[in-house]
């Protein structure tokens, strides 16, 4: 029997973690499951241990010389079989029951592409960070195209599970950029896909210093530039514009300095933006995350 979700797992240099997440995707209440991973070139001890939890699972597994995010993603689908696609992250965990009930929904409503939901944001140890989850949605709702090209609402993509035929329209993930996630999300909501937000957790996104999301002025780089795909779209100033104060209100709580050196870059002539600059005085400890 094919199966019916495919779970994409890119591993990179997370011994730590690999273990708690591979347990929390095997122990899903969701019989036809196919779990796929690819070890991307990792130097610390991740194949070992995948190699070792392999054959307790029966999850399909490469380990190989490193080839980077999208390659790895990309390449992953190639191999899978699902009717369903979810990608994973090697250091997150998946709550309990996730499968079941996104399946559940995208079942049932066949005119959504997409659904996704909320991340709940833990630290090195598994604790929650309090406060993260305001960052995002509370209720249950649609995602438009303008929400995500101008920064109003955001698509974490360790929380989404698709149909295949969406990356099969695509051919899979752009490997123009190093950012895998936003540009499909822009290009399926331009393109008449429709996507889902639940204000249901479905995963757990550990923080520990080292996630490409937390290089922020790289990972707003690359955003400047899939924004670049939508010159001439009549939000498109609108949109730099809006995720240059994002980026400058994240600097201003990570990296002071980094802000003060980029402020002439980023500033720009919105009230939304020279609110944030008081936060450039403001320790971190008084703001919220």
């Amino acid at each position: 029997m094919a199966p019916q979700i495919s779970i994409l797992l890119a591993s990179y240099n997370h011994q730590d973690y690999i273990t708690e997440c591979i347990e929390s995707i095997v122990s899903q209440n969701h019989e036809n499951l196919e779990l796929i991973v690819i070890d991307d070139g990792s130097t610390d001890n991740s194949p070992v241990i995948l190699r070792n939890l392999q054959p307790r699972y029966g999850f399909k597994l490469i380990c190989r010389e490193n080839r980077g995010l999208i390659a790895t993603y990309n390449e992953l689908f190639s191999l899978s079989g699902g009717e369903y696609i979810s990608t994973f992250a090697s250091d997150d965990r998946m709550f309990e029951g996730r499968i079941t009930r996104q399946i559940k929904y995208l079942e049932s409503h066949p005119e959504m592409a997409a659904v996704c939901g909320l991340p709940c944001f833990i630290d090195n140890n598994g604790n929650n960070l309090p406060g993260a989850q305001e960052r995002h949605h509370t209720t249950d709702r649609e995602i438009f195209f303008e929400d995500i090209f101008t920064g109003k609402s955001s698509i974490h993509a360790t929380t989404v599970m698709m149909r295949r035929e969406v990356l099969e329209h695509f051919k899979g993930w752009d490997q123009r950029y190093a950012v895998e996630d936003f540009p499909l999300w822009l290009k399926m909501l331009s393109g008449g896909y429709r996507i889902h937000y639940s204000k249901t957790p479905f995963s757990y996104y550990r923080l520990h210093g080292k996630n490409l999301h937390c290089n922020v002025s790289f990972m707003f780089s690359e955003v400047l530039k899939i924004l670049g795909d939508y010159k001439s779209h009549p939000l498109y100033k609108r949109a730099v514009r809006a995720y240059k104060t994002i980026w400058f209100s994240e600097l201003a709580y990570t990296d002071k300095p980094q802000a003060l050196k980029r402020f002439s870059h980023l500033a720009v002539p919105t009230l939304a933006f020279w609110l944030r600059v008081p936060k450039l005085f403001i320790p971190q400890r008084f703001l919220k995350w």
